[in-house]
């Protein structure tokens, strides 16, 4: 069984006690992120820290995409003065800030940076001489900061002749982003104008990429801490990198081991030592059935264990519980690996102990190790080879069990309770049926299933499974639908 098989069915019996299981699969199955950010949330100290982190990576929400950076880069005022600026710049569109942003890289652009955020007269004639205009002299002489920039606009294209004056006059006047940007030209210094440009993009289009190739060149110009992990954060944020949030989750709960144990355990498929971080005493299953595929890789466990052989165990164990019944000795016959007999012992049933019979000679040991807590407590669950066709269930049957060292040993019990999941299997089911004593306690299910060939004794519904296995006293009847077939179960006394 592979690792989202196993968590699959964990999930299907005992999401209702744990319902972190849920959470659990979809991290490993799915690599789900909101399951790993719930689960992540659960073991931290820094509730509020990944929340931040979460927000920045599922919902790529700005600001606390820089209340991360900002994090990371705390300790240290000029660096948290660049992270701040370019935090205003990129989500509040401050003009000042992006000046701030843009002067940091290098570019000279103070004439124009006063024309824009101080609406500057006399800067914005320099920054028109900037262009090689002359003759401007007179004009800026008797213009006033009381000239209205509309007015001061629409004289200048009299006196302009090279300087891009429709650009000017959307960055000054309508504070239009586009336009401050083709203005910001950046000469003989390619490295200075590709980062200007990512700012640009940043900035105009909100590009997550331009974003963090301005942080890398920040840091580059030791204007941010070099420990800052900005790869981490932009393969986390836009790639959505499981390895890198990961990394990020360590280095924001630096001091909690349990964090790196979850990212050991989501990227290594490690299923038990995940269950165990979050299960208190996990159900026995978390350890026997791993135990069972690693001493049985040869095993049929993904038969046993599928989806509709757990449903149709658990729908079995659910109406019993709702009866109330005493079942004493329990004798499951055809029993297979007996995985119904552990979810019997876990779910309160009253009950004494339970023998497990199946022709198969591969199955006992299998069927042992599956409930082996119950083996180990003095023989309450024990499985052993055998015909159930030959066994006695009216005086009491003799029979042998092999122990744990190889050696047999001989036991006698007599049933109270007989459980058959597996009639569809059964040859001359009559014949077996009845040597069931009457007013013994019967359990029974099968399928209409007839498209498997060892499906021998298969039904078209209850009716005919009640003619087939006919009870004085029928205590349930009922069908779960199935994806593939319909399983019919009978609970009542012979």
């Amino acid at each position: 069984m592979e690792a989202h098989e196993i968590l699959d069915r964990y999930e299907l019996l005992y999401s209702s006690q744990a319902p972190i299981l849920s959470d659990i699969r979809r991290v490993v199955v799915d690599e789900d992120l909101s399951s790993i950010f719930r689960i992540a949330s659960d073991i931290t100290q820094h509730k509020e820290l990944v929340d931040e982190f979460r927000k920045s990576v599922i919902e790529k929400n700005p600001h606390a995409i820089f209340r991360v950076v900002s994090l990371l880069s705390a300790g240290n005022e000029s660096h948290e003065q660049v992270v701040e600026d370019l935090r205003k710049a990129v989500v509040e569109e401050n003009y000042r800030s992006i000046f701030r942003v843009i002067e940091y890289v290098g570019a000279d652009i103070e004439d124009l940076r006063k024309a824009i955020t101080e609406k500057n007269h006399y800067s914005i004639f320099r920054v028109l001489e900037g262009y090689g205009e002359a003759d401007l002299e007179d004009l800026r002489k008797i213009t006033s900061e009381d000239l209205n920039l509309h007015a001061l606009f629409r004289l200048l294209p009299a006196f302009v002749k090279s300087a891009p004056l429709e650009d000017l006059r959307k960055a000054i006047v309508e504070d239009n982003l586009h336009s401050l940007f083709r203005l910001i030209v950046v000469e003989n210094n390619n490295e200075i104008a590709e980062v200007v440009d990512d700012l640009r993009r940043a900035v105009t289009e909100k590009n997550w990429h331009s974003v963090f190739r301005s942080l890398e060149y920040f840091q580059h110009m030791d204007l941010l801490p070099l420990s800052m992990p900005i790869e981490d954060l932009r393969k986390a944020i836009i790639e959505e990198n499981m390895h890198s949030i990961f990394r990020i989750l360590s280095r924001l709960d630096a001091e909690n081991r349990e964090m790196n144990s979850l990212r050991q355990a989501v990227v290594l498929k490690k299923i038990e030592s995940l269950v165990s971080m979050f299960i208190d005493n996990p159900p026995a299953l978390f350890d026997t059935l791993p135990r069972a595929i690693r001493n049985f890789p040869e095993a049929e466990l993904r038969d046993a264990f599928s989806r509709g052989q757990i449903a149709s165990k658990k729908w079995l164990v659910e109406e019993l519980v709702k009866l109330d019944l005493d079942l004493g000795t329990v004798f499951l016959c055809a029993g297979w690996y007996s995985s119904l007999a552990l979810l019997l012992f876990e779910s309160g049933i009253k009950l004494e102990k339970i023998r497990s019979f199946d022709i198969d000679p591969t199955c006992y040991k299998i069927a042992d190790t599956i409930n082996r807590p119950y083996v180990m407590d003095a023989w309450k669950f024990k499985a052993q080879t055998g015909d159930i066709t030959e066994i006695n269930y009216r005086d009491g049957h003799t029979y042998d069990t092999i122990k744990s060292n190889g050696e047999p040993q001989e036991l006698y019990d007599k049933p109270n309770t007989v459980i058959n999941t597996s009639c569809e299997h059964i040859t001359n089911f009559s014949k077996w049926h009845s040597l069931i004593p009457v007013g013994t306690l019967v359990i029974l299910q099968t399928n209409d299933y007839f498209e498997i060939e060892d499906h021998v004794n298969c039904v078209n519904d209850i009716d005919e499974f009640k003619r087939m296995a006919p009870l004085t006293n029928v205590l349930y009847e009922g069908v779960l639908n199935l994806e593939k077939y319909n399983r019919y179960m009978l609970i009542g006394y012979r």
